[in-house]
């Protein structure tokens, strides 16, 4: 059934509006729903189009402002609705005779211009950076934000004082430390959950996102309406000009004062996309093993309870634009995919 990119526009903002609103619950199960929320909004996006995204964008709000407050559709617009539209719109690009065109909205572009010559899609490896991008410059805004709202010393100060109110001071913190017999006291648990939170929600979300993106991709696919063909993820390639925006976050990170707060979190989230492309290279390096699914599935059950290991992961994805492993793994290495 090929149904045009206003019903399906109406429909995934109705969904996703409805997901969003389901978190207010509280549940458990709502709050593992809360994730799915984009994923309707990139299924319209990258098999529909922008017209679709866009009207999906709206109907969600206007649904949100009606049942809730315009506050709350705001929340949704900047959480689950910013990122997708940026994903999809960059996605839906391809270059043709040297520039770069939007695909229709309608239907896919073709595989080829008029003359034979080929299409280049948008890479990939972009479409990593622009997700940890607007992460990063999400939470620079709501650190600038905070400091012309009371809170002078930005995100530092407000995430401190969340902690404070709503787990030291109730003494909930405290009471589950007990329980498990924990030697540590209640505010060097609050300090420690301070300095990861901003990063490690970050992550959190912008891997929902992708996570999402991947999902909506292979949904579309297989329904025969994607506007471009699935990226192979395995040779995801990022700009080496990356890593020196990731150095000078560091560098910032290092300095005293509130500011490395934000800057801390900033260069985790930069770290992401070298985390992802240090997954590709493994995948492409392990081809040339017999024992490569038992290996991967090991290491995938390792890496989901032993979160340390992500940080080799994401130098070797550091190393990769530099060092060429995959291409050398390639020369030699049989394609098992």
């Amino acid at each position: 059934m090929n149904l045009p990119y206003w019903i399906i526009g109406v429909l995934a903002g109705l969904v996703s509006a409805l997901l969003f609103f389901s978190a207010s619950s509280g549940s458990t199960l709502a709050s593992l729903i809360i994730y799915l929320t984009p994923l309707p909004l990139f299924i319209a996006g990258l098999g529909w189009g922008q017209r679709a995204l866009g009207l999906a964008l709206l109907t969600g709000t206007v649904f949100l402002t009606a049942v809730a407050s315009l506050p709350v559709a705001g929340i949704f617009l900047a959480i689950d609705g910013l990122l997708p539209y940026v994903l999809c719109q960059r996605a839906l690009l391809f270059r043709e005779t040297g520039l770069m065109a939007p695909a229709s909205a309608s239907g896919a572009a073709p595989n080829a211009t008029h003359d034979g010559s080929a299409i280049e899609w948008y890479p990939a490896g972009h479409l990593l950076i622009w997700a940890a991008g607007i992460a990063a410059a999400l939470i620079l805004a709501v650190d600038i934000l905070l400091r012309f709202t009371g809170y002078p010393e930005g995100l530092q100060q407000a995430v401190a004082e969340m902690l404070r109110i709503y787990l030291v001071e109730p003494g909930v913190l405290a009471k589950t430390l007990q329980d498990i017999n924990s030697p540590l006291s209640a505010e060097d648990v609050a300090n420690s959950v301070r300095a990861v939170l901003p990063s490690a929600s970050l992550i959190v979300w912008t891997l929902a996102m992708l996570g999402n993106m991947w999902l909506a991709q292979i949904a579309v696919t297989r329904s025969a309406h994607a506007i471009r063909p699935s990226p192979a993820y395995s040779y995801v390639i990022l700009p080496r000009s990356l890593s020196y925006v990731w150095l000078a976050a560091l560098v910032l990170a290092c300095l005293p004062g509130p500011l490395a707060y934000v800057a801390i979190a900033v260069a985790v989230i930069l770290t992401l996309p070298y985390f992802l492309l240090g997954l590709a290279v493994i995948h492409v390096i392990s081809r040339r093993w017999s024992v490569r699914g038992l290996f991967l599935g090991i290491f995938y059950a390792l890496l989901l309870f032993v979160g340390w290991l992500a940080i080799p992961v994401s130098l070797l994805g550091m190393l990769e634009p530099w060092l060429g492993l995959r291409a050398r793994s390639l020369q030699q290495a049989p394609d098992r995919d």
